[in-house]
C-alpha cells in the first residue's frame, strides 16, 4: 500500500463555482474548494451546496472525502475520471454522469494553483 501524503496545516484553497448537468433534469450549481500542496498539487477537495443536512448534502461530502484520500494516496485524478461513468453528450464524446466526475474533471484542469485561477467562476483572489 502506499504512504499517505498528508497536506500542510497550512495550504492554498481555491473556491469557485461549478455546476454538473444532469441530462433530463437541469444543472445542479455547487461550490467547490480544492486544496494545494507546496509544490502546486491537488491534494484536497471539499463541495456544498446542497440542503444542509440532506441526503445529497451528505453523499458529496462523503465523495469528496473519498476523492481526497484517492488524491492524497497517490491515486492520479486522470485514473479517476477515467473509472468513473460518463454520459454521451452530442458527437464529440462524453461528459460525466455524476457531480463526482465533474468535480474530478475540474481537479485535472486546475492540476496546478496557476491554472486554478484562470476560471471566471473562481471566488479566490489570485496570489
Amino acid at each position: 500500500m502506499s504512504t499517505r501524503r498528508p497536506l500542510p496545516a497550512r495550504r492554498r484553497v481555491v473556491t469557485r463555482r461549478i455546476s454538473h448537468h444532469e441530462p433530463g433534469v437541469g444543472d445542479h450549481r455547487f461550490l467547490l474548494s480544492l486544496s494545494y500542496y507546496e509544490d502546486g498539487g491537488v491534494g484536497d477537495a471539499f463541495a456544498s451546496g446542497h440542503k444542509e443536512g440532506s441526503t445529497m448534502q451528505h453523499i458529496m461530502a462523503d465523495a469528496c472525502i473519498v476523492l481526497s484520500l484517492a488524491l492524497q494516496y497517490g491515486c492520479p485524478p486522470e485514473v479517476l475520471a477515467h473509472s468513473l461513468g460518463a454520459v454521451p453528450k452530442g458527437e464529440d464524446g462524453s461528459t460525466p454522469a455524476s457531480f463526482i466526475g465533474t468535480i474530478v474533471q475540474r481537479i485535472i484542469s486546475d492540476s496546478t494553483i496557476e491554472k486554478a485561477f484562470q476560471d471566471d467562476e473562481c471566488l479566490t483572489d489570485a496570489p
